[in-house]
Parts: C-alpha cells; structure tokens; sequence
C-alpha cells in the first residue's frame, strides 16, 4: 500500500496538509483549490515560520565595537522616506512532516490573481521599518522564488507549482507586453499549470488590431501557446461547435507524474464571466456551471490512472451554513 501526503499552500505561501491515499486498486481524494481575491499580505518575517515552524536560535558571534556612527540630517518635508530593501531571512528549511510506513509527501503550491505584479512593490509600513516609519520594498517573482526553492529542498523536488487565474491585467509591465512577461516569468519558476480567469481575456486581439475585424481572442491564444504550462478550463465552451475549447494550449485538465505518483489537476472558471468580460466572450463562449463539469472530468482522469486529484477553480466562494 502507498501513501502520498499532500501539502498544498494556499493563497501565496499559506501552509495545508492534506493527506492522499492509494491502495492496490488506486483511490483518488480530490483536493479543491478555489481561489479568493484578497488583499496583498505583507511576507512572513522568516522562511520557517511560513512553514509554522518555530526556527531554531542562531548561534550570535562575539560582540565586536563598532564605531560611533556620525549624526544623520534631519528630513526635510521635501525628501522621500527611506527605502528598506527586506530580504528573506536565510534559514534552513523545516524537516519533513513525520511519516508513517511508506508514506510520500508532496507539496502543492498555489497562487492567484498575479494581475501582473511580478515585480517586487514599495509600500509604507509601520511593522517592518525598524523605526516604525518609511517605505519597504516586497514581494514580486524573487521572493515566489526563494519560497518555492525552499519547498524543493525540503521535498526533494516534489512540488507542483499552480496558479488560480487573474495572471495578467494590472500592472503596466504585464498590460504593455499583453501579458507576455507574466508567462515568460511563469515559465522559469516551472508552473505545472494555470486556472483561466475573467481577466484573461481583457486583451482582446493582438496589439491594436479591432476586436470586431479580428480573432478577439488572439492575445489570450498568443499567450497560451508561449506557455510551458496548459491554461485549463474545463467549463469553457465554444458556442461554434458546443465543443470544450480546443485552442493550442489550453485543456480541461494535465495528468503528470510525479515520484512515481500520477496527478491530475482539473480546472474551471466561474459563470459569472460573461457578466465582467467583454461582449465578444458571451458571443463565442459558453461558462457551463462547474460542478457537473468537473465530475465529468474527474471521472475521466479516474480512468486515466489519476491517484491524485486537484481541482483549482477561479470563482469566488461563500459558506452559506456554519452549523458544523
């Protein structure tokens, strides 16, 4: 009998256990991963507390006297406030969960609603600046990094990379290039793969060609081809031949293997898109409900040999009952 435990991280870096199970003949638990919008959060102070893992105390070197620093000017109203560069602390990595027999951990790392922010950002700060005034520089593809090279190490490579959806529209660099930075960027920290989202068609067609004389999709298709990664969507249907949309790049779901254990993930986008999109999606494209969508395809990839499941939809969420 084998065992894979799951972790998954939700919502930049937010750490889960889920635990997987397969017998002889392969049973699949289905892990759903549903993205929520929610405001940038600042990053944990160190690498082992993102895994809640208190660290261990650094060993302090022998006080050496430093000579008196000179006085500085004060600021005047004029300047800006100081910068802080804040870097991850360089801590080893938390061991492994502990596990039982012959057991397997993996570690699933999820983000969403990018909207182009691959760069890190300032912002004012009162908990980060020493002093507590001025402005810090976080986040950004660098920091997602150092995150994801930590989970490498303590997993030994079994880590699956996936994004939610929102990748593109927001800041200029992204929305200048039509999205082409956030995928080349995707590209090199080795996503496994990506939830479409509403604002993936915010484009349009490519550069300035009219939408209404040209393929209204074609930068979404641009962007899907130059992907190292499948965009999925397995509710999304072409009106033209009441089909799943089969453009170059884009799936209802992967299948991968991964130390020795065969993955699917499954992906589904909210209805409510042709409500916040252009009218040209609603004309073309179809937003079945997700549920039965994504049982259809769960049965498919049972069939396929899939003993893990993940399903990472782009829809809001709201718990209508808190009786349990």
């Amino acid at each position: 009998m084998r065992k894979a435990l799951l972790t998954t991280i939700l919502a930049l870096f937010v750490a889960t256990m889920v635990t997987a199970c397969t017998k002889d003949a392969p049973t699949v638990r289905e892990t759903t991963t549903t993205n929520t919008e929610t405001p940038k959060q600042e990053p944990p102070s160190t690498a082992s507390q993102t895994a809640g893992v208190e660290p261990a105390a650094p060993i302090k070197p022998a006080a050496t006297p430093e000579p008196a620093a000179s006085p500085e000017p004060a600021a005047t109203k004029d300047q800006e406030p100081p910068v802080e560069e804040v870097q991850p602390s360089a801590h080893q990595a938390p061991p492994e969960p502990e596990l039982v027999g012959d057991e397997i951990s993996f570690a699933v790392a999820q983000t969403n609603d990018l909207h182009g922010f691959i760069l890190p950002q300032k912002y004012a700060s009162t908990r980060l600046m020493a002093d507590g005034s001025g402005v810090v520089t976080v986040g950004g593809f660098d920091w997602l990094a150092g995150y994801v090279d930590i989970l490498k190490r303590q997993f030994d490579n079994r880590v699956l990379l996936v994004d939610a959806g929102d990748m593109f529209q927001g800041h200029m660099l992204s929305n200048v290039f039509e999205g082409a930075t956030v995928v080349k960027a995707m590209n090199r920290l080795g996503y496994r793969s990506t939830t479409l989202g509403n604002h993936e068609f915010d484009f349009g067609a490519v550069g300035d060609a009219p939408d209404d004389t040209n393929d209204p999709f074609g930068a979404l298709k641009a962007r899907a081809s130059e992907a190292k990664f499948p965009f999925l969507a397995c509710n999304v249907y072409d009106r033209a031949t009441g089909e799943p949309v089969a453009w170059k790049g884009f799936e209802p779901y992967t299948m991968l293997e991964l130390a020795g254990v065969k993955f699917a993930i499954i992906g589904a986008t909210t209805p409510e898109t042709v409500s916040i999109t252009p009218d040209y999606v609603d004309k073309n494209l179809e937003f079945r409900p997700m549920a039965p969508e994504i049982l259809k395809n769960l049965k498919k990839v049972k069939e396929e040999g899939a003993q893990v499941v993940i399903v990472v939809v782009h829809a809001g969420s709201r718990c209508r009952d808190w009786s349990d």
